[in-house]
């Protein structure tokens, strides 16, 4: 199996904390599905994606795209749509390999991290939460988050 190139992932969860240290701490983390206890249109009062970004150093030297889709949204209009600020990182790790006394055990990757918070957060509709990167011709699936509403009906013990 050959490392990949490009890769990445998010965390979804109520908030991201920065901490003593240069930590963070992810609060009330979102496993596979988020159960809303009501009825669409619901409102979450604050909804954090913890997003990470992985390059391989010195492979990519285009424009890196962050888009987070809501369930509804179309392919051409996400909810969220910015520039991933990597160009700066891009030199400063071509230039790091070249100074690397061990050349051994060289880095290999680039990692960017973006916490996203929407407060409020409407959701409109049952479905996924899908976040994206676009580099180049690259797309790059960083997450998901299905919503769906709670169950109602009352479980019979077994």
């Amino acid at each position: 199996m050959t490392d990949p190139v490009i890769f990445g992932y998010t965390i979804f969860c109520d908030d991201v904390r920065f901490e003593v240290g240069d930590k963070i701490s992810l609060i009330g983390v979102y496993h596979a599905v988020m159960l809303i206890p009501g009825e669409f249109p619901f409102t979450v009062p604050k909804f954090t994606m913890a997003v990470r970004y992985v390059e391989r150093i010195g492979a990519f030297s285009e424009e890196v795209r962050l888009r987070v889709f809501m369930p509804g949204d179309a392919e051409d209009r996400p909810t969220v749509d910015g520039k991933i600020e990597i160009e700066e990182q891009r030199e400063i790790a071509i230039r790091a390999m070249k100074k690397i006394p061990n050349k051994d055990d060289p880095p290999e990757y680039i990692h960017i991290g973006s916490n996203i918070v929407l407060a409020p957060l409407v959701l409109q509709k049952p479905g996924l939460i899908r976040v994206r990167a676009f580099c180049g011709d690259e797309t790059v699936k960083l997450g998901a988050l299905r919503i769906q509403r709670a169950s109602t009906e009352v479980q019979e013990p077994t």
